[in-house]
């Protein structure tokens, strides 16, 4: 399964198509309709089922879809993976001038002026 998405100018919105090309078929998702059901007081906090569940290869694949389209998370951050591979690039940096620091004219290593502070 494979899920598409994409800006449709035309509805100012965008657009997921689900798609399955398995078992020698092609199959899509029909259109879903999402309608909220207001929860009785007696009943808050009762959910009985989810409003969409997904295997992961789909859930991935949707996700996949959502980032390709365009959509990130909107707290800015990136995800996981790419905090660490930054996180990780800083860290590299830190080395290097560290080490070009530590070979300045003046004849002290950068430790000793870190010390001298």
């Amino acid at each position: 399964m494979k899920w598409y998405a994409h800006w449709n100018m035309c509805r100012l919105a965008y657009e997921f198509l689900l798609v399955d090309e398995s078992r020698g078929r092609r199959a899509y998702g029909e259109p879903l309709s999402l309608t909220l059901k207001t929860v009785e007081p007696a009943d808050q906090g009762l959910i009985r089922e989810p409003t969409l569940s997904l295997p992961h290869e789909a859930a991935e694949s949707l996700f996949q879809a959502l980032w390709d389209a365009g959509l990130r998370p909107n707290d800015g951050a990136g995800g996981g993976a790419e905090a660490k591979a930054l996180r990780d690039h800083i860290a590299f940096s830190e080395i290097i001038a560290k080490g070009l620091l530590a070979r300045l004219p003046s004849g002290k290593t950068a430790d000793d002026r870190e010390q001298q502070r």
